[in-house]
């Protein structure tokens, strides 16, 4: 089951978006420990994405509070350089140490030009 979580943010400016991850009931935190977290943003369902960020490259996520399931996705300028004035999908996707992979947040991201 995944949460919907959907945000705005104005094109080339540096965000920090937090995120809490929780198991199917809604309420436990899923603990992050040795997990994979990969994060993308694309036009529609089934395209491309332009914008994506993982937990295995240094700054793009950051998990916070593993056994409270707290992140922190990192959405650089110039990641939205050339992006603007339209919604996007997103979604977090959570790979376990058993490979075990689920869809755990997922909504619209509006990139505003300023």
């Amino acid at each position: 089951m995944s949460k919907r979580q959907d945000f705005t943010i104005d094109a080339e400016c540096d965000y920090a978006v937090p995120v809490v991850i929780t198991d199917n009931d809604d309420v436990t935190p899923l603990n992050l420990a040795g997990c994979t977290l990969d994060w993308s943003a694309a036009v529609a369902l089934g395209h491309a994405a332009v914008i994506t960020k993982s937990s295995t490259v240094p700054g793009e996520i950051t998990v916070t509070a593993a056994a409270d399931g707290e992140a922190t996705i990192v959405v650089a300028a110039d990641d939205t350089e050339g992006l603007g004035d339209r919604v996007y999908v997103h979604k977090l996707v959570v790979t376990d140490t058993t490979t075990l992979v689920a869809r755990v947040i997922r909504g619209f991201l509006m990139i505003v030009k300023t």
